[in-house]
């Protein structure tokens, strides 16, 4: 997902980057209390039926699913915010671990790249000499399109395009 914020031409862009999350703890909660009546239902009839280590694994399915989810929810923390000023883009990343890194490029050295084999899997690269960084890895292939014509706009540059099929102003067909 993508926030952006323009305050004008003087102060400059922020732009706030994060994961998309489906579901909320509060509905996941609930999905997971279905589950453990219906796990606990069926847990009852297998153990009345003389199964029973049934009811057991059937608790250890409802715990592994939560975990599964707080393992990826925790992994969902990231995040990264750009900051245009004048003559510096600010890029601050958030890792799933709270770390902290902060990288500041020069604009006019600037560029920007696209690349990779198809549109699903293409990656959105900021560069000047001595230094490369990808941006949004996170993010859903449209929202990387998004982000870097807004880029694009901001900084009135083209990205590069690593391969045609990949550029949206070329034509695919032939």
């Amino acid at each position: 997902m993508m926030e952006v914020t323009e305050t004008g031409p003087a102060a400059g862009l922020q732009v706030h980057l994060y994961p998309d999350q489906r579901i909320s703890l509060s509905k996941l909660k609930l999905v997971l209390s279905g589950f453990a009546l219906l796990c606990l239902a069926l847990g009852a009839v297998f153990y009345f039926l003389g199964a029973t280590p049934v009811p057991g694994f059937m608790g250890l399915e409802v715990v592994l699913l939560f975990a599964v989810y707080r393992y990826g929810a925790n992994r969902a923390r990231i995040g990264e915010w750009l900051s245009l000023e004048a003559e510096t883009l600010s890029i601050r990343r958030q890792g799933h671990r709270g770390q902290d890194e902060r990288f500041d490029l020069a604009t006019r050295d600037l560029h920007l790249e696209l690349a990779g084999p198809n549109r699903q899997t293409q990656r959105l690269w900021l560069g000047t000499p001595g230094q490369v960084l990808e941006i949004g890895a996170f993010l859903a292939p449209s929202e990387r399109a998004q982000l870097a014509g807004l880029l694009e706009k901001v900084l009135g540059r083209a990205p590069f395009f690593s391969s045609p099929q990949l550029n949206p102003n070329t034509s695919n067909m032939e």
